[in-house]
């Protein structure tokens, strides 16, 4: 009789345990099912959170309909806005900073930050794609850096272009050749278009097709606008050989677009700034527009996107193009 109590002692007990165990396990079932459920739901919060920032900005860049760029409009300043019951920011902000992939070393060689072995890291990874890219290289200082943008054909690095013109397909013999003949005509001059471009290349034969892939990595302007840059990037432009006529004007120039938003390069002639045999070395590197821009929502967290901004020709309206987004840390 003892030995049957046992029996029942430890089959009740095992029916415990078991029942425990599959508690716990329908109990641990429930908490992870609810987990994903508020991480979903967290998830499509963020991301209509998200696009509804984005709606914002892009209606915001579309609207402005200046002729010119500056600190002082509307997509300039933050904006508090309103999901359902949730608050967020949304900010933009000027994407023209120095370009890593097309500025010349011997610029980039005057940052504080910059090391001997950031030459070689940088020649060594030429062309960077994105932000990732760049902290890999400088993890403190990536942030000073951008990959957007089209290569100047009348200031930005020939070294960087030997590289474009080699990654479409160019020869090595009509590369070195292109490099010479544009090098010698922009210390001359501006060249002022792509017509002018065909015309300085007209010895090389090159082709119709090779022309309309060129044409989307290049400009002939300024890819710095006057309006928004940084004291920290103007100063490092000034370092270059090419605005060396302009040294004696800088302090001028910088005083004069602190106080006013420029609405075209010219004003720092009409103003008596700069002579007006400068202008066009000025409007080889600045411009008082912005095409690239950052657009930052922050929720719970940032999450950023590129986007650029450019005029149709026909309708003369803004398209925006999403380049990109990520989340910050």
């Amino acid at each position: 009789m003892k030995r049957n109590r046992g029996y029942i002692l430890i089959l009740i007990l095992w029916i415990i345990v078991i029942s425990n165990i599959i508690f716990l396990s329908m109990y641990n079932s429930i908490l992870l099912e609810n987990k994903i459920s508020l991480n979903y739901m967290n998830k499509k919060e963020n991301n209509q959170i998200f696009l509804s920032g984005l709606n914002y900005a892009i209606a915001i860049l579309k609207s402005d309909d200046n002729n010119f760029d500056s600190l002082n409009e509307k997509w300039a300043k933050k904006k508090r806005l309103n999901y359902s019951e949730y608050s967020y920011d949304v900010s933009i902000s000027d994407l023209s900073k120095i370009n890593i992939n097309y500025t010349n070393v011997n610029i980039l060689k005057n940052l504080k930050f910059w090391k001997k072995e950031s030459s070689k890291k940088l020649k060594d990874n030429r062309f960077l794609k994105n932000s990732y890219e760049i902290s890999m290289l400088f993890p403190k200082n990536f942030n000073f850096f951008t990959i957007y943008g089209e290569f100047n054909i009348n200031f930005d690095s020939l070294e960087s272009l030997k590289l474009l013109l080699k990654k479409l397909k160019l020869n090595e013999m009509d590369i070195k050749y292109a490099i010479t003949l544009i090098s010698k005509n922009r210390s001359n001059s501006n060249i002022k278009d792509l017509k002018e471009l065909r015309k300085i290349l007209k010895p090389l034969h090159l082709s119709d097709s090779f022309y309309e892939k060129f044409e989307k990595f290049i400009t002939f302007s300024g890819n710095f606008n006057i309006n928004t840059i940084s004291k920290e990037n103007f100063e490092l432009l000034f370092k270059s050989n090419a605005l060396l006529p302009l040294s004696s004007y800088k302090n001028k120039i910088w005083d004069f677009k602190l106080n006013n938003s420029i609405e075209k390069i010219k004003d720092f002639d009409n103003k008596f700034i700069v002579p007006i045999k400068y202008i066009n070395l000025l409007e080889s590197v600045f411009s008082v527009r912005t095409k690239y821009y950052l657009v930052k929502i922050n929720y719970n967290n940032n999450i950023a996107t590129a986007v650029l901004r450019k005029k149709k020709i026909k309708d003369k309206e803004y398209e925006i193009s999403i380049l990109n987004y990520y989340q910050e840390k």
